[in-house]
């Protein structure tokens, strides 16, 4: 037997009311705006990152199709060793770099590391990163002003 409280819950979540994970959500993104340096804009995205089950976050800017143009990293949580190996050569062949400058929303890492069509150096990079238990994040492009554009991933679920 459905009780009145039962029905208007699932007439809210029916069309689109905000949850106690919505403000979450939006609490979040509000700290995020607000952060007055790069160490409270990190912690706040971490907080974020954790509010959508994950652990570890990484950052890469700027963003193009040109990685001699020099990638700068920003990093939590995820294994010093995957790092280290980024910094000195894997941002050439990170395929969710290359996937997010054509696909301009969040994708889950798992559907980019098992697309068939990519390079024997990317494939290396993916097994790189299972072996390291980053197997499934989330990743997006991310804007800023003047035109800027960077990636944004969370990792280890």
């Amino acid at each position: 037997m459905s009780g009145k409280g039962e029905k208007t819950n699932k007439r809210r979540k029916r069309i689109g009311a905000a949850t106690p994970w919505d403000r979450a959500l939006f609490i979040e993104f509000g700290s995020i705006l607000k952060s007055k340096d790069i160490f409270e804009l990190r912690r706040g995205m971490l907080k974020l990152a954790r509010i959508y089950g994950f652990d570890a976050l990484y950052a890469v800017s700027p963003l193009t199709r040109n990685p001699e143009f020099g990638r700068h990293l920003s990093c939590l949580n995820f294994p010093a060793l995957w790092e280290r190996q980024w910094r000195r050569r894997l941002f050439w062949v990170d395929p969710l770099i290359d996937y997010c400058l054509t696909h301009p929303q969040v994708f889950m890492w798992s559907y980019v590391f098992n697309k068939p069509d990519l390079t024997p150096a990317q494939k290396r990079y993916v097994a790189f990163c299972r072996d390291l238990g980053m197997g499934e994040g989330l990743g997006t492009i991310v804007y800023g002003p003047g035109g800027r554009m960077g990636f944004l991933g969370f990792g280890k679920p």
